[in-house]
């Protein structure tokens, strides 16, 4: 696996460990961009795809 593939990883486990403690979906979208140390949230949503909207993906 990639340095990338890694962050697309962390990203994803993270943004949905946050959803299942009840983080509403913009506030852990949030979250995530910090940690990744993004400023723009469309790259975050990036990161993100590999989530669809049924498993708490940043639109769903």
């Amino acid at each position: 696996m990639t340095h990338h593939g890694l962050r697309h990883t962390y990203a994803a486990r993270t943004y949905q460990e946050l959803i299942d403690k009840g983080v509403s979906p913009t506030d852990a979208h949030y979250q995530v961009s910090r940690l990744l140390g993004h400023e723009r949230p469309d790259v975050t949503d990036i990161y993100l795809a590999s989530l669809t909207p049924k498993e708490g993906g940043p639109n769903g």
